[in-house]
């Protein structure tokens, strides 16, 4: 009767046992509409997810579109740092502090991994007399005029502010907005060249978008005909990186967990056919590596940041 009472006891005592995590469905937070490269990127994860179980629940996808990404950002870190609200951003984070549409950045949160790539492409409306953007450059600084159909303050204005700092020239940029509006703003002839991501420049091609440079280290396959910057003498790469992050004081234990489930997701085989085919670069980063990778993106914008407030 003793061990029983001390048995009994020690249960009480114990309390209720720690559910594993996750125990429900994960939301997967995201700054863009539906179809856009975030969401198209979020919902491949959810897809394989429900297919391998990488993390034994489902992900659901939430669209909260808005303020450059700052309200899908804010309702992340503001949510319970329980590992069931997590964010897909990129330098969307760091481009709205800069301009001071946030007051944080990427150090409000726990960096998880990046899990996919999609380095920027410099596009001509249909009627462009330019085979690639050396040829654009040439004109420019014979006299020529340039209207860009830009989305000021977004990741993709501060990749074309790189590129055109390294080419040496000045464009007239053209408030136009998302992707589908910088195509439309292209269609009408309102303006002359754009900027987009490699998954939206293959989607435009058949509008008659003409690619005239990417910023990769190397060509990208679904692209192959388009050249580098570096090749046609510019030094200048730019990448939008799909970071996963959750709020801040999230448990290692959760964190530890929930990079497994991505790393475990991002060497499926068909997960990795399908993004690449869509044209974005699978990957899986973490760690130091990612830190170091949000770090030199931090500083790289903050620098073009500077000069945008000086204008």
């Amino acid at each position: 009767m003793k061990r029983l009472i001390a048995a009994m006891l020690a249960t009480v005592l114990a309390g209720p046992a720690m559910a594993e995590f996750p125990e429900k469905e994960i939301t997967l937070v995201v700054p863009s509409a539906p179809g856009g490269s975030g969401d198209r990127v979020a919902r491949t994860l959810s897809k394989y997810n429900r297919a391998i179980k990488a993390f034994g629940q489902e992900i659901t996808v939430k669209n909260s579109r808005g303020g450059g990404g700052s309200v899908a950002s804010r309702q992340v870190k503001e949510a319970d740092p329980d590992g069931y609200t997590i964010l897909l951003l990129h330098q969307g984070l760091i481009t709205a502090n800069v301009l001071g549409v946030t007051t944080y950045g990427p150090e409000a949160f726990e960096p998880l991994a990046e899990v996919a790539q999609q380095c920027l492409v410099y596009v001509g409306s249909p009627e462009t007399p330019y085979a690639n953007y050396k040829e654009a450059v040439e004109a420019v600084k014979a006299g020529s005029k340039l209207r860009e159909a830009a989305n000021i303050g977004a990741p993709a204005h501060f990749a074309s502010m790189y590129l055109n700092e390294v080419a040496g020239i000045d464009v007239t940029l053209v408030q136009a907005g998302q992707g589908s509006e910088r195509l439309a703003s292209l269609m009408g002839g309102h303006t002359d060249v754009s900027i987009f991501a490699v998954s939206e420049a293959l989607a435009y091609q058949e509008n008659g978008l003409k690619p005239l440079v990417i910023m990769s280290a190397e060509r990208d396959p679904v692209l192959p005909d388009v050249p580098t910057a570096k090749e046609l003498g510019y030094d200048a790469e730019f990448c939008i990186g799909n970071w996963i992050l959750a709020p801040k004081g999230t448990p290692e234990d959760v964190l530890a967990k929930l990079r497994q489930g991505l790393e475990t997701l991002m060497t499926d085989p068909e997960l990795v056919k399908e993004m690449t085919e869509g044209g974005f670069k699978p990957v899986f980063v973490s760690g130091d590596a990612l830190a170091a990778k949000i770090e030199a993106s931090t500083q790289t914008i903050k620098r073009l940041g500077a000069k945008i407030e000086k204008k």
